[in-house]
């Protein structure tokens, strides 16, 4: 047998050899100073939004339009409690005991 047929036969029968383990790649995430800066900036910024007179208006008159409407409710179900009792007391002078 030639050189080459013998190789051939002597890798055919060995263990197949390890792969390399790829190293483990650094993570690309923020430092924790990074991070940090980030935060700051971000509150920050929604402090300077939530400062803003308009927000608040805008905030009191929903709020105030939500109340308005939550006691017109309430005055109308007093209202139809009312109705209804008075209902019920007339049927009830109206049936003989």
């Amino acid at each position: 047998m030639s050189s080459a047929a013998l190789a051939k036969k002597r890798r055919a029968n060995a263990p197949p050899e390890p792969r390399p383990v790829p190293a483990p790649t650094p993570p690309t995430g923020l430092t924790l100073p990074q991070v940090i800066a980030l935060v700051d900036l971000r509150l920050t910024t929604l402090e300077k939004k939530s400062n803003q007179p308009e927000m608040t208006e805008e905030y009191e008159s929903r709020f105030q339009t939500l109340a308005n409407e939550i006691m017109d409710l309430k005055d109308m179900l007093l209202k139809l409690q009312t109705f209804t009792m008075e209902v019920n007391a007339k049927l009830m002078q109206r049936v003989p005991v």
